[in-house]
């Protein structure tokens, strides 16, 4: 071999070296990137290990584990509460709704500005929410009647102890901070349906608006104004709603005035008007039943008992099936459902008026109540298995 061709040689291999790195690297990078959408375990396993290619980095450490906490597993993807992604700016909402496979959500924000709240908020705040997130989470899930006093007043404890400086003052720590505060009020509202929260939330949220811009204010806006109708501010609610241009419900409620703590339920009249109808339960002798037009079983439980001759004469003018005050957002569902059954779900008006032990929150609860006592309970409904078993307990009541 010439020494030209020697080096003719050893240049084509000096070329052929970047070359050869190139396709080493962009090799390793295709190898490191997460999948472009997660509908498998698989899937997300990898953008949790490539986590600085993946959206789901936008969430503060303490959102991101509560959000997988929350992720709910199907043969076609994940699903999830859009609220869960209240940290991130509008066009990071939209990366993690398109990474889901949600692209219709993703579309709705497009044009959105706004920022990151947990990069913008002070740390020890977005620390101190995601500590009273936690710590509520494993409280409620060992407390079997979230109805019961001690529960609600433990909660409001929980919520001081970890942000009772923003709870109290008008203005401490940014604005940031005192959205993480809000949010904090409305999941402690959610359990306890204390009205001085939501009073709280109103104030707030009217001293946010005059200050400060951001989507997440058009979020905090709706649910302070639905928790207002929740705990029966109504009149509260009405001026909230002209004062931020919520668009307000359709419904009116009369015959509130005078119930003064006794239980009642909404009632759909003739007129069009939803009244607040008082229920004697010292003198009840029947059956109450929570439900919710979401919940499979209780619709299931229903369905059956509206086509079993037997147990609708049982519970003729015997039954109250009653959906928790917590749902008066989903009044609309309510209704509709009561136009297509025989059978009348109610919403409770105040569940602070009825006894400790009926849990509007679990259901279907059947409580069989005599002489205002309740003397026995059925949790549950399975493939119409409780007929008998139900039959049995009402005749037994009645004896």
């Amino acid at each position: 071999m010439s020494v030209k061709q020697h080096d003719l040689g050893e240049a084509v291999k000096l070329l052929r070296l970047p070359f050869i790195l190139f396709c080493l690297i962009a090799f390793a990078t295709a190898a490191a990137e997460p999948p472009p959408h997660v509908k498998s375990q698989d899937d997300l396993a990898a953008h949790l290990a490539a986590l600085e290619q993946s959206p789901l980095r936008y969430f503060s450490e303490p959102g991101r584990k509560h959000f997988l906490s929350r992720l709910m597993h199907f043969e076609d993807g994940f699903a999830y509460p859009s609220s869960l992604l209240f940290e991130l700016s509008p066009a990071q909402q939209a990366q993690v709704h398109a990474l889901f496979g949600r692209d219709e959500d993703a579309r709705s924000l497009a044009g959105k500005t706004g920022v990151n709240l947990a990069e913008t908020a002070s740390p020890e705040i977005v620390e101190a929410y995601w500590r009273f997130v936690r710590e509520l989470d494993d409280f409620v899930n060992a407390t079997e009647n979230h109805r019961e006093s001690r529960f609600r007043a433990a909660v409001i404890t929980l919520l001081r102890e970890h942000l009772g400086a923003l709870l109290d003052r008008d203005t401490g720590g940014t604005d940031i901070d005192t959205i993480y505060a809000i949010k904090a009020m409305d999941t402690a509202f959610f359990y306890t349906g204390d009205a001085s929260l939501v009073r709280r939330m109103e104030e707030l949220v009217d001293a946010l608006v005059r200050r400060f811009e951001d989507p997440s204010i058009a979020a905090l806006r709706e649910r302070t104004y639905q928790h207002l109708l929740v705990a029966r501010e109504m009149n509260r609610a009405e001026a909230f709603a002209k004062r931020h241009a919520v668009t307000p419900v359709k419904w009116k409620v009369s015959g509130n005035d005078d119930i003064a703590g006794r239980p009642a339920v909404l009632k759909l009249r003739n007129d069009g008007l939803l009244t607040a109808e008082t229920v004697d339960f010292e003198a009840l002798t029947g059956v109450v039943v929570s439900v919710s037009p979401y919940c499979s079983f209780s619709k299931a439980a229903m369905r059956y008992i509206e086509t079993d001759r037997e147990l609708l004469e049982l519970l003729e003018d015997r039954v109250l099936w009653l959906a928790d005050q917590r749902l008066t957002a989903e009044l609309p569902s309510i209704l509709e459902w009561n136009d297509e059954s025989e059978l009348d779900m109610h919403l409770v008006w105040k569940d602070s008026a009825w006894p400790e032990e009926i849990d509007f929150g679990a259901t279907p609860f059947f409580y069989f109540v005599r002489n205002g006592e309740i003397v026995e309970t059925l949790k549950g409904w399975e493939n119409d298995g409780n007929a008998e078993l139900l039959k049995k307990k009402i005749k037994a009541m009645l004896e």
